[in-house]
């Protein structure tokens, strides 16, 4: 290879690098902040919250969908990014509030099947969540009692950060859902539930 291409291919790439590194660092990262929720005491241990999330939920992609345009299209916003997965990023507001530090307890299981930023028209959006909850014994996976959630949260702003404070208030009132359902259980049948405190 002559040594003015090889010259040329190497400042090529040493400028792609760099471009890619400025547009690294323009990108912004966000994560829920203080989610402002109470949580119910259901009246029996919990051991803590689990969420699973599927493929396209994996990665830190911020999802928003046109409804308006092309309702089954996903798109990603291009210049920012969760600073985790949404599923960790509600694992860890759950836990954080509940105080899921205990050895003993039931579980609440987590199915995230969407958590996305729906336009309804070019300044109209709204974060929506869809999770499927299950209680879960101490020990053992067969569930005690299952429940669907289904939480919209408007945006102020039709842009990212609108949609980053709508997620927030959609996570705040699921949580006092999954409270209000777990103390619906407890009340509904005590005794399955001790199986909570062993």
């Amino acid at each position: 290879m002559a040594p003015k291409l090889l010259l040329t291919l190497l400042a090529s790439a040493l400028l792609a690098g760099c471009v890619g590194n400025v547009r690294q660092g323009d990108v912004a990262r966000y994560d829920l902040g203080e989610v402002p929720f109470e949580w119910r005491d259901p009246g029996f241990p919990v051991q803590g919250v689990s969420v699973q999330a599927p493929s396209w939920l994996g990665t830190t992609a911020m999802h928003y969908r046109l409804s308006y345009a092309e309702v089954a299209r996903r798109e990603t916003y291009a210049e920012s990014r969760w600073v985790a997965a949404p599923g960790q990023l509600l694992e860890t507001a759950l836990n954080r509030r509940i105080g899921a530090s205990l050895s003993r307890g039931c579980r609440v299981s987590l199915e995230l099947d969407e958590w996305v930023q729906q336009f309804d028209g070019p300044q109209s959006s709204r974060t929506r969540l869809h999770i499927r909850a299950a209680l879960l014994p101490a020990h053992g996976e067969g569930a005690l009692a299952r429940q669907v959630f289904s939480v919209d949260a408007p945006a102020s702003t039709a842009d990212a950060g609108g949609g980053v404070k709508a997620a927030s208030v959609a996570v705040a009132s699921l949580a006092g859902e999954l409270g209000g359902w777990l103390d619906k259980v407890h009340k509904a049948s005590p005794a399955l539930v001790d199986r909570c405190k062993n």
